[in-house]
């Protein structure tokens, strides 16, 4: 369990940081509809939610008072602001969601993780996190586990790490043309994680090793240039789709 702490501490290596969109960055353009409310999660439902990690220096600081002294210490260590930005704006909203679906206030949320990492905040509620570029997603749901990924679709074929994934997707992904090559990689690659990361064992496990019994996996378009990917641990697989604002 973290030890917990949100008073104004740990956020004075951030304050003088100038967080802002670097000439690189885009907002992307997320598909998924707007919802201002949080909706009754039913028991055999996965919540997918969606948000930019964009933000200038006002915001970044607002939202830093609710994360713990564990995470703007984590935040600190990052080199670049654009990294920093990312991942308070990402822990920021995580919280804020779970919050909303937990009834509690945001920066009270305490995670315990298991022995590969992955976070949890008891049984009452299964949530993951991922993010890439300037995209977040989590998932959340009641009775069940559940694995989430991300990635911003980039790269050449010849950078990918294509033989990471199964014998049979290579074969595929070979088949294939050449400009369906890397959106294809990144279509697997995000099932590949988002099991992996549902099964608890993180990046370093293999799928091979552990039973996939009873997992069902399905593939999301949350933005323009991005793929992701819900695992959940369910005879069924209802995920609603929703975009979230920090007004909500």
């Amino acid at each position: 369990m973290e030890a917990e702490s949100h008073g104004a501490c740990g956020t004075a290596g951030l304050a003088n940081e100038k967080f802002r969109l670097d000439a690189d960055d885009t907002i992307p353009s997320i598909d998924w509809p707007l919802q201002r409310a949080i909706p009754s999660l039913d028991s055999d439902e996965v919540h997918l939610w969606c948000w930019d990690l964009c933000g200038d220096e006002s915001k970044i600081l607002h939202v830093l008072q609710i994360l713990s002294e564990i995470e703007r210490s984590r935040a600190e260590r990052f080199v670049f602001p654009r990294d920093q930005r990312r991942y308070i704006l990402a822990h920021a909203g995580m919280r804020e969601i779970l919050g909303l679906y937990l009834g509690v206030n945001a920066n009270i949320i305490e995670f315990a993780n298991n022995r590969f990492g992955k976070p949890r905040v008891g049984v009452a509620l299964q949530f993951n996190l991922s993010h890439s570029g300037n995209l977040a997603v989590i998932g959340v749901a009641k009775e069940f586990e559940i694995g989430v990924d991300v990635e911003l679709v980039r790269g050449r074929a010849s950078e990918l790490p294509v033989s990471q994934i199964a014998p049979e997707e290579q074969n595929e992904l070979y088949s294939l043309p050449s400009e369906s090559f890397v959106p294809a990689f990144y279509h697997y690659w995000t099932r590949k994680e988002a099991l992996l990361k549902g099964l608890g064992i993180g990046f370093a496990g293999q799928v091979a090793n552990h039973s996939i019994e009873g997992w069902r996996v399905e593939n999301l378009t949350p933005a323009a240039g991005y793929t992701a990917a819900v695992a959940a641990k369910s005879n069924t697989l209802r995920v609603r789709c929703f975009r979230y604002s920090h007004n909500i």
